[in-house]
């Protein structure tokens, strides 16, 4: 009789077959908690697109626009850099959200002055207003999930 190891023993085996009726328990409660998993990102995509469908309705741009205005009007002067490190987006998505706040004239560009390849952003006075007509948080609902 030859020794074989249990883990080539094990897979040695047929599987059993399945018998109809309730999933065991452990499987159940898994399924269930996926379920519910689900759902719950559900809700939390249903409640950021109702946001942002209100922040456009009240000021004419999205809710990602919204954060990028109102994390450069907290930091006057910040860097295109700097902005998508405070946002946690990649660098050329804070970028277009800084072009699309540009065509708008709800920010500046402006050359650093020690280093003429930074470019600096600032509110303009449209920014500035729009700042205050926004709903809150300017940041979304999601910054904490």
């Amino acid at each position: 009789m030859s020794a074989r190891p249990a883990a080539a023993a094990a897979r040695a085996r047929p599987a059993r077959p399945r018998l109809a009726g309730p999933a065991p328990e452990p499987e159940r409660t898994a399924l269930e908690l996926e379920l519910r998993t689900l759902q719950d990102f559900r809700i939390i995509v249903g409640s950021a697109r109702a946001y942002d469908a209100t922040v456009r309705r009240l000021t004419g741009i999205s809710g990602s626009q919204l954060w990028a205005l109102s994390e450069i009007a907290r930091s006057a002067g910040m860097s295109v850099n700097a902005l998508s490190a405070r946002m946690a987006i990649h660098q050329t998505t804070a970028s277009n959200l800084v072009n699309a706040l540009l065509r708008r004239g709800l920010i500046r560009r402006m050359r650093d002055g020690a280093d003429q390849r930074i470019a600096r952003l600032h509110l303009a006075s449209e920014g500035r207003r729009l700042i205050q007509l926004a709903p809150r948080p300017h940041a979304g609902l999601l910054i904490d999930a």
